[in-house]
Protein backbone atom coordinates (compact mmCIF):
# COMPACT_ATOMS: atom_id res chain seq x y z
CA UNK A 1 0.00 0.00 0.00
CA UNK A 2 3.44 2.30 0.59
CA UNK A 3 4.17 1.82 -2.96
CA UNK A 4 1.07 2.38 -4.31
CA UNK A 5 0.72 5.90 -2.37
CA UNK A 6 4.31 6.41 -4.04
CA UNK A 7 2.70 5.92 -7.19
CA UNK A 8 -0.66 8.10 -6.70
CA UNK A 9 1.75 10.62 -5.33
CA UNK A 10 4.12 10.91 -8.43
CA UNK A 11 1.55 10.10 -11.71
CA UNK A 12 -1.40 12.23 -9.90
CA UNK A 13 -4.40 9.88 -11.93
CA UNK A 14 -7.66 10.94 -13.04
CA UNK A 15 -8.60 7.74 -12.21
CA UNK A 16 -7.29 4.49 -10.32
CA UNK A 17 -9.45 1.15 -11.43
CA UNK A 18 -9.38 -1.36 -8.79
CA UNK A 19 -10.43 -4.79 -9.22
CA UNK A 20 -11.98 -6.70 -5.93
CA UNK A 21 -13.21 -4.51 -3.83
CA UNK A 22 -14.68 -6.58 -1.09
CA UNK A 23 -15.33 -4.70 1.89
CA UNK A 24 -14.10 -1.34 0.31
CA UNK A 25 -10.97 -0.76 2.72
CA UNK A 26 -7.98 0.08 -0.59
CA UNK A 27 -10.91 1.83 -2.30
CA UNK A 28 -11.26 3.97 0.66
CA UNK A 29 -7.55 4.38 0.96
CA UNK A 30 -7.26 5.14 -2.65
CA UNK A 31 -10.37 8.12 -2.29
CA UNK A 32 -8.20 9.40 0.78
CA UNK A 33 -4.98 9.46 -1.05
CA UNK A 34 -6.73 11.28 -3.92
CA UNK A 35 -8.44 13.66 -1.14
CA UNK A 36 -5.21 14.51 0.99
CA UNK A 37 -3.65 15.87 -2.74
CA UNK A 38 -5.87 17.81 -3.16
CA UNK A 39 -7.36 16.04 -6.36
CA UNK A 40 -10.68 17.67 -6.74
CA UNK A 41 -11.54 15.84 -9.71
CA UNK A 42 -9.81 12.38 -9.67
CA UNK A 43 -12.35 9.56 -8.54
CA UNK A 44 -11.90 5.62 -7.91
CA UNK A 45 -13.34 2.97 -9.59
CA UNK A 46 -14.19 -0.74 -7.63
CA UNK A 47 -15.63 -3.72 -9.17
CA UNK A 48 -16.21 -6.97 -7.53
CA UNK A 49 -18.85 -9.94 -8.71
CA UNK A 50 -20.23 -9.71 -4.84
CA UNK A 51 -21.58 -6.04 -3.14
CA UNK A 52 -19.82 -6.91 0.67
CA UNK A 53 -19.25 -2.64 0.64
CA UNK A 54 -22.66 -1.53 1.89
CA UNK A 55 -21.45 -0.28 5.39
CA UNK A 56 -18.12 1.85 3.42
CA UNK A 57 -20.51 3.23 0.76
CA UNK A 58 -22.01 5.26 3.91
CA UNK A 59 -19.05 7.04 4.34
CA UNK A 60 -18.84 10.71 2.94
CA UNK A 61 -15.57 9.95 1.68
CA UNK A 62 -16.87 7.00 -0.81
CA UNK A 63 -20.03 8.84 -2.08
CA UNK A 64 -17.46 11.52 -3.28
CA UNK A 65 -14.51 9.23 -4.62
CA UNK A 66 -15.75 6.06 -5.49
CA UNK A 67 -17.98 4.46 -7.63
CA UNK A 68 -18.49 0.59 -7.43
CA UNK A 69 -19.42 -1.89 -10.03
CA UNK A 70 -21.23 -4.53 -9.31
CA UNK A 71 -20.18 -7.34 -11.75
CA UNK A 72 -17.27 -9.23 -13.50
CA UNK A 73 -14.05 -6.82 -14.09
CA UNK A 74 -13.98 -8.80 -17.01
CA UNK A 75 -17.66 -9.09 -18.57
CA UNK A 76 -17.19 -6.92 -21.98
CA UNK A 77 -20.20 -4.22 -21.04
CA UNK A 78 -17.80 -3.09 -18.16
CA UNK A 79 -14.60 -2.94 -19.52
CA UNK A 80 -16.07 -1.21 -22.39
CA UNK A 81 -18.07 1.09 -20.00
CA UNK A 82 -14.90 1.67 -18.31
CA UNK A 83 -12.69 2.10 -20.97
CA UNK A 84 -15.10 5.10 -22.30
CA UNK A 85 -15.09 6.99 -18.85
CA UNK A 86 -11.79 6.84 -18.79
CA UNK A 87 -10.07 7.75 -22.46
CA UNK A 88 -7.86 9.97 -22.38
CA UNK A 89 -6.97 10.09 -18.69
CA UNK A 90 -4.56 9.48 -16.16
CA UNK A 91 -4.86 6.26 -14.76
CA UNK A 92 -3.50 3.41 -12.51
CA UNK A 93 -4.81 -0.22 -12.77
CA UNK A 94 -4.78 -2.51 -9.80
CA UNK A 95 -5.86 -6.01 -9.86
CA UNK A 96 -6.87 -7.97 -6.52
CA UNK A 97 -9.79 -9.96 -7.62
CA UNK A 98 -9.81 -13.49 -8.70
CA UNK A 99 -6.12 -14.88 -8.62
CA UNK A 100 -6.32 -17.60 -11.05
CA UNK A 101 -3.99 -17.06 -13.94
CA UNK A 102 -6.76 -17.12 -16.87
CA UNK A 103 -8.80 -14.10 -14.84
CA UNK A 104 -5.66 -11.93 -13.96
CA UNK A 105 -4.50 -12.53 -17.25
CA UNK A 106 -7.71 -11.58 -18.87
CA UNK A 107 -8.03 -8.41 -16.75
CA UNK A 108 -4.34 -7.71 -17.54
CA UNK A 109 -5.44 -7.74 -21.36
CA UNK A 110 -8.99 -5.65 -21.09
CA UNK A 111 -7.19 -2.86 -18.92
CA UNK A 112 -3.85 -2.66 -19.75
CA UNK A 113 -4.98 -0.09 -22.52
CA UNK A 114 -6.21 1.72 -20.23
CA UNK A 115 -2.93 2.98 -18.44
CA UNK A 116 -1.29 5.93 -20.14
CA UNK A 117 2.50 6.27 -20.69
CA UNK A 118 3.95 6.79 -17.19
CA UNK A 119 1.76 5.44 -14.86
CA UNK A 120 0.71 2.00 -13.68
CA UNK A 121 -0.84 -1.96 -14.25
CA UNK A 122 -0.15 -3.35 -10.86
CA UNK A 123 -1.11 -7.17 -10.17
CA UNK A 124 -1.55 -7.89 -6.92
CA UNK A 125 -0.17 -11.22 -4.99
CA UNK A 126 1.84 -12.14 -7.32
CA UNK A 127 3.90 -13.91 -4.25
CA UNK A 128 1.32 -16.55 -3.83
CA UNK A 129 2.38 -18.53 -6.80
CA UNK A 130 4.03 -21.60 -5.42
CA UNK A 131 7.18 -21.09 -3.54
CA UNK A 132 7.58 -19.20 -1.15
CA UNK A 133 4.44 -18.36 0.48
CA UNK A 134 1.76 -20.76 -0.56
CA UNK A 135 3.91 -23.98 -2.35
CA UNK A 136 0.41 -25.37 -3.44
CA UNK A 137 -1.18 -22.38 -5.19
CA UNK A 138 -1.31 -21.68 -9.06
CA UNK A 139 -1.33 -20.65 -11.48
CA UNK A 140 -1.94 -17.54 -10.99
CA UNK A 141 -1.16 -13.95 -10.70
CA UNK A 142 2.68 -14.34 -11.26
CA UNK A 143 1.80 -17.05 -14.28
CA UNK A 144 -0.39 -14.35 -15.49
CA UNK A 145 2.70 -11.34 -15.52
CA UNK A 146 4.77 -13.85 -17.50
CA UNK A 147 2.03 -14.92 -19.98
CA UNK A 148 1.59 -11.17 -20.09
CA UNK A 149 5.13 -10.62 -21.33
CA UNK A 150 4.57 -12.40 -24.09
CA UNK A 151 1.90 -10.82 -26.06
CA UNK A 152 2.31 -7.67 -27.87
CA UNK A 153 0.50 -5.55 -25.93
CA UNK A 154 3.59 -6.51 -22.73
CA UNK A 155 6.04 -4.24 -25.94
CA UNK A 156 4.02 -1.16 -24.20
CA UNK A 157 5.34 -2.19 -20.32
CA UNK A 158 8.15 -2.59 -18.62
CA UNK A 159 8.27 -4.11 -15.29
CA UNK A 160 9.48 -2.08 -12.95
CA UNK A 161 11.60 -3.35 -9.99
CA UNK A 162 12.18 -0.16 -8.33
CA UNK A 163 9.11 -0.46 -7.36
CA UNK A 164 9.93 -3.26 -4.81
CA UNK A 165 12.28 -1.29 -2.05
CA UNK A 166 14.06 -3.30 -0.26
CA UNK A 167 12.39 -6.45 -1.36
CA UNK A 168 9.21 -5.73 1.06
CA UNK A 169 6.88 -6.39 -1.85
CA UNK A 170 3.74 -9.07 -1.91
CA UNK A 171 3.75 -8.55 -5.84
CA UNK A 172 7.28 -9.27 -7.11
CA UNK A 173 7.23 -8.84 -10.52
CA UNK A 174 3.41 -7.06 -10.81
CA UNK A 175 4.59 -3.48 -11.07
CA UNK A 176 4.06 -2.58 -15.26
CA UNK A 177 4.89 0.98 -16.08
CA UNK A 178 3.82 1.88 -19.38
CA UNK A 179 6.46 3.13 -21.38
Amino acid sequence: MWMLQQIIYETKPDYIIETGTYLGGSALYFAQILEGMGLDQSKVITIDIEDYCHETAKLRLWKKRVEFIHGSSTGPEIVARISQLVQGKKVIVDLDSNHQRDHVFQEMMSYGPMVNPGSYLVVEDTNIDGVPVHPNYGPGPMAAVHDFLKTDLEKTFTQDVSREAMILTFFPGGWLKKK
